[in-house]
């Protein structure tokens, strides 16, 4: 067996084994009953790839992990901000449409959503979605989310000046 790669040197040696086969293509397809133990092992390599900028490789092992367990709405949240900073927004879409569904709570993931229909050029629909995320910001700990959200509208409205003739 090959020394593991950096990035999964910290691991157990079952995980790098794991690690290394699905960052080299391998498909989740050929394993059978990938505990949560491991589920949470995948996701803190793919959390620490992310810490280095490795966003692709941290997208892949992301990707398998929401066909694993497409429930888990921090592993749909991880993609989602994943595939935002790689620039693949429409993909990003559909995981924050998922992490909304499983967090309907959660006004973070309308803000985020937003984000990525601004960045599509989508900005009625971005609009709609701010105002339906300061909707859930009922609560103390939505604070954040509502300042957010609220900083936002006030770019749609308001776009800076090198951006107002892209709005129309």
């Amino acid at each position: 067996m090959s020394a593991a790669s950096p990035e999964l040197a910290s691991f157990p040696p079952e995980i790098q084994t794991l690690g290394e086969y699905l960052l080299a293509g391998g498909a989740l397809a050929d394993l059978a009953d990938v505990d949560r133990e491991t589920r949470e092992a995948l996701y803190a390599i793919a959390h620490h790839l992310l810490l280095q900028g490795q966003h692709p490789k941290a997208a892949l092992l992301l990707a398998h992990l929401c066909l694993l367990d497409g429930e888990c709405p921090r592993y749909q949240w991880a993609m989602a901000l994943t595939l935002r900073e790689m620039g693949r927004h429409q993909e990003a879409l559909a995981h924050f449409a998922q992490f909304c569904l499983l967090s309907p709570e959660q006004p973070d993931g309308l803000v985020e959503t937003a984000r990525c229909l601004l960045s599509l050029g989508h900005h009625d629909l971005a609009v709609e979605t701010l105002e339906a995320a300061l909707t859930l910001c009922t609560q103390a700990h939505h604070a954040n989310s509502r300042r957010r959200a609220q900083a936002l509208l006030g770019l749609v409205a308001r776009p800076p000046a090198h951006l107002q003739g892209a709005n129309k």
